[in-house]
């Protein structure tokens, strides 16, 4: 895991461009660098019309269709038959009739009938192995997590390499460079997600707050302190201790009942936390291979301030219901609440009381960034070795186009329209959306026995957890260091 900037680094042209189509050129083939360490930016820029523009000119698969295999029925940005009147539905609509115009295809999705959890997941993936070690070519991309058994599948070379791929240019700001980056090893590329795949902005973590908790406590909103980049753990700690209550003076505290000052979640906070504050669990050597920095001091820290977020006694408590947590803090049973950006639109737009969001915050000033954790059900693209020929240029071709498309019509109106225009009820919290997404980075799930979330469960310290995996990550790291020589 590497805590890298995503790739928006061109967010400020997204939000103001024109709900127009991509442009072509006259060539094409494939233009991925093979060198995923070399850079944190895109080496492509969007032009003076504030749109991205591909290379493919006038390439066309007339009669050819694309079958893309959805992980579950809850993922946005992709199946729209008409047009809504909703600006975000209408973008995505006019996004698929674009591709399949344009490349004279028709696109189908199928959702794969499992539930969105993580027993969902893995039987995705069993449904995935079986597709391709079996033969069977009816899909030809699989949109699928990047944690649970993925790193199998890879290590079993089930996946194309993107390097492979004709028709994609990784170094168009229209794909997200820090999954090249984050999720991949020496120059092979198994997985890789462009700006088609909405779930991405929406699954980025954050906090959010409840304004008239704040003002009753007379706390000041944490925008200043983000924009001055003195948003600290030691901040976030001191809003809970001004914020928890105990409402019903029994001189116990009851989430259902008080006020706790910071609620989270069970698998996402150990993660948004880890990732917040610095950690980093697997580098980069000079050959970019997977090198293990678990036992770091700051890396210990961290996990001792994640334990500290456990403590109900105190105001703080990191859950297992997700749904539950959200509705405790429409209930404002919480002052602050571990959070996703998509949560402010899908769950809170109703809310009675005012709220507020801000990213995660640093450990402290010396840190330079702000990072902010992508949620690890958020699908990267894989692509099945079933899928060769022409079906292989097909796929290249319309992924290429759609993420273009969606850069240019289906994000700014995400971003632009419905997290800015219909949620956020303050100037500041707009302020906020590209801090937070400017920050965002992926956390590589391939330590699947050993994760900071054990310790979480374990209520351990890192010493004591990695010392009872230093083998199993020991043998991973040479796993990975085969599968990507």
């Amino acid at each position: 895991m590497n805590s890298q900037k995503i790739a928006i680094i061109f967010l400020a042209l997204v939000l103001t461009a024109n709900l127009t189509a991509c442009g072509g050129s006259e060539s094409g083939g494939n233009n991925i660098d093979t060198n995923p360490v070399s850079g944190d930016t895109n080496s492509t820029k969007t032009t003076d019309d504030g749109l991205a523009h591909d290379d493919l000119g006038d390439i066309r698969f007339d009669g050819e269709t694309f079958n893309m295999w959805l992980p579950y029925s809850e993922i946005p940005g992709y199946v729209m038959e008409e047009n809504t009147g909703d600006i975000f539905d209408d973008a995505i609509y006019a996004r698929n009739m674009a591709v399949e115009e344009r490349l004279g295809v028709d696109i189908v999705y199928t959702f794969s009938g499992h539930p969105y959890t993580g027993v969902g997941y893995g039987l995705g993936f069993a449904d995935i192995r079986n597709y391709v070690m079996s033969g069977d070519d009816s899909f030809d991309v699989f949109e699928h997590v990047q944690n649970g058994l993925a790193g199998g599948c890879i290590d079993d070379g089930l996946f194309v390499d993107w390097n492979d791929v004709p028709n994609v240019d990784l170094t168009k700001e229209y794909w997200y460079k820090n999954a090249i980056d984050n999720i991949n090893y020496g120059s092979k590329l198994y997985r890789v997600v462009g700006y088609y795949e909405n779930s991405i902005l929406s699954a980025t973590n954050c906090i959010f707050f409840n304004k008239r908790i704040f003002d009753e406590n007379k706390v000041e909103y944490p925008y200043a302190q983000v924009l001055a980049g003195t948003w600290t753990i030691d901040s976030l700690m001191e809003i809970i201790t001004k914020t928890t209550a105990d409402l019903d003076g029994d001189t116990k505290l009851d989430r259902t009942v008080d006020q706790f000052g910071y609620l989270g979640r069970s698998y996402n906070t150990p993660p948004a936390l880890f990732i917040a504050l610095g950690g980093d669990c697997i580098v980069r050597n000079e050959n970019n291979m997977p090198q293990d920095v678990i036992m770091t001091e700051r890396n210990s820290d961290i996990i001792d301030r994640l334990l500290a977020l456990h403590n109900p006694v105190e105001g703080t408590e990191i859950i297992g219901d997700t749904a539950e947590m959200r509705q405790l803090f429409i209930d404002a049973h919480t002052a602050t609440v571990h959070g996703e950006l998509g949560y402010a639109n899908d769950y809170f737009r109703e809310m009675k009381d005012n709220f507020g969001f801000v990213p995660y915050p640093k450990m402290d000033v010396k840190q330079e960034n702000y990072n902010s954790y992508i949620r690890g059900s958020a699908p990267l693209t894989y692509i099945p070795v079933t899928n060769t020929g022409k079906n292989l240029e097909m796929t290249g071709a319309v992924l290429e186009i759609m993420a273009c498309e969606s850069f240019n019509r289906v994000v700014p109106a995400y971003v632009d329209v419905v997290l800015t225009t219909k949620v956020t009820r303050d100037t500041e919290s707009e302020q906020m959306i590209p801090i937070i997404l400017d920050s965002a980075s992926f956390y590589d799930h391939v330590l699947v026995d050993f994760d900071v979330v054990n310790c979480y469960f374990n209520n351990t310290t890192l010493t004591v957890e990695y010392a009872k995996h230093e083998n199993y990550v020991k043998s991973v790291i040479e796993a990975l260091t085969k599968t990507y020589t």
